[in-house]
Order: structure tokens, then sequence, then C-alpha cells
């Protein structure tokens, strides 16, 4: 019957029709898979009561990571050398006797990246980051060169030290999306505690985006390498605050120090009764 009809029609109009019924099917395509991908990347991953703790742990592992390991690098390159030498950035503690801190830190912070699970998107960030930090303590940064002889890297060195560094560009851009994954999480029963949370990632995803743009300004740009950099370690403060933005976010969204609340609340009641106790006796 639908071919008599359209046999009747001009060619024109006939293929005006096919033409939009083909439009039509294929915008209804691609909005169904756009409704599928969206709904993939949302939807949060069932994670049974048990294992809450363990992933509470994780957070609040990788945040006490990233805030302990710029000053445990320096106090204990200083210590164990016994000398004030301060290197020009994290990776540079590469070469020094806190060497296996570094390596081992990394691959802590990787191993927890890749085991973290939320929803997909989640997982697909934390997953790279965690990939990107391991590739970082496998591939050392350029050897830190003498002022007096500033050619001291091979060819070698210097294209594993480029590799390096944009291994840990994207490994932090990866943590300062995630900061900002942490904001749009579903709220907590406690409205205000909530907000001021979601703020804190905010600013710990944002202050991380400005230290990734300040690190690469100073080493991409010629004019603002140069013997200042040894002399003030920009990048290592650079490095150091970034460290500090990115272990807060997680420090607190493990919700480390109201577990470490409750536990002392725990612990109190019963210290209590036994003063009591010896009181009585």
């Amino acid at each position: 019957m639908w071919d008599e009809k359209r046999s009747l029609l001009p060619k024109n109009r006939g293929n005006e029709l096919e033409s939009s019924s083909l439009l039509t099917r294929v915008r209804s395509f691609i909005l169904n898979c756009y409704q599928k991908v969206k709904n993939w990347i949302v939807e949060t991953t069932p994670i049974p009561d048990s294992f809450v703790r363990s992933y509470l742990f994780l957070r609040s592992g990788i945040g006490i990571i990233g805030v302990a390991l710029p000053p445990v690098l320096i106090t204990g390159a200083i210590i164990l050398n016994r000398r004030f030498d301060v290197s020009d950035s994290l990776s540079a503690y590469y070469y020094s006797v806190t060497g296996s801190v570094f390596v081992g830190s990394l691959w802590a912070i990787g191993i927890f990246l890749i085991c973290y699970q939320y929803d997909h998107l989640d997982d697909i960030v934390s997953n790279i980051a965690g990939f990107c930090v391991i590739v970082v303590s496998l591939l050392p940064t350029t050897p830190t060169c003498d002022p007096k002889h500033p050619v001291c890297a091979t060819q070698l060195q210097e294209t594993i030290g480029n590799v390096h560094f944009l291994f840990a560009t994207v490994f932090l851009a990866a943590l300062a999306i995630m900061a900002f994954l942490f904001a749009r999480e579903s709220p907590e029963k406690d409205k205000v505690t909530d907000r001021k949370r979601k703020w804190l990632y905010r600013i710990c995803g944002s202050a991380m985006i400005l230290f990734i743009g300040l690190a690469a300004l100073i080493l991409l740009v010629p004019n603002l390498s140069g013997k200042w950099q040894h002399q003030y370690h920009p990048i290592l403060i650079i490095e150091t605050l970034e460290a500090w933005a990115f272990g807060i976010a997680w420090f607190v969204k493990g919700e480390t120090l109201r577990r470490l609340k409750v536990a002392i609340q725990r612990l109190t009641p019963s210290r209590q009764k036994e003063r009591s106790r010896k009181g009585v006796g």
C-alpha cells in the first residue's frame, strides 16, 4: 500500500521522505547510544556493606601517602646524608637515598587507584591515574645537572625524562579530575558538611590544575629556566603543594577524621569505666 502511494508521488518528494526517515532513524540511534553511555558512566558499582570500610581505607591511605610523601623524602634525605641538601623536584629524589621510598610510595598510590571503584567514570579516571603513576615510578626524571657542568644527561636519559614528565602531567591532571568528581557524588545527611566538603574538593582540584600550569610554565618557557631553579627550588615547592592538595582531597573523602573521632569516642567510655572501677576498688 505504501509502495503504491509512494509511486504516485513525484520522485523528488519520495526521495525527501526517504531521506527524512533515514535521518530520523540515525538521530534516534545516536540519542539511544548517548543515553546508554550516559547511564553507564553514572552507574554506581554495587558495593556490599562489608567492603565500605575497605574503600574508605583506600581513600584514606592515598590521602595519607600524598600528604606525607614530600616531608618524608626531604627530611629523610637531609637526615641520612647529614647535610642540608634539597633536590629541585620530588621526582629528583629518585636518585637520592630516599629513592626507594619515592618509588614504593608511587607504586602504593598506583595500586590503590587501580583497585579503587565507585562508578564507571571514577573507575576510568582512577585507572588512568594509577597506570600513569606506575609508569612515572619506572621511568625516572632527567638527572639534575651541576650548574658548573650543564651537560650531564645522555640523550636516552633526556628522552626518558620527557616521557616521565608527560605521564606525571597526565597523572596529576587525572587526580584533579577525581577531586571534581568527588564534589558531584551523592550528598550526605548533613547538608552543611556536604556543602563544605564539595567546596574543599573544588578548591583542591582547581589548585592542582593551577600548579600543573605553573610547573609547565617554568619548565617549558626558556626565559624562566635558569640557575634560580637550583637556588629556590620552585618545582619542588609546587609539587609539594600539589601533593598536599590531592592528599587532602582523598584524606577528607576517606572520612579519616570522622572515623578517628568515632574510634576515640569508643575508647573514652571504656577508659572512664576503668577509672571508675579503680576508684570504687
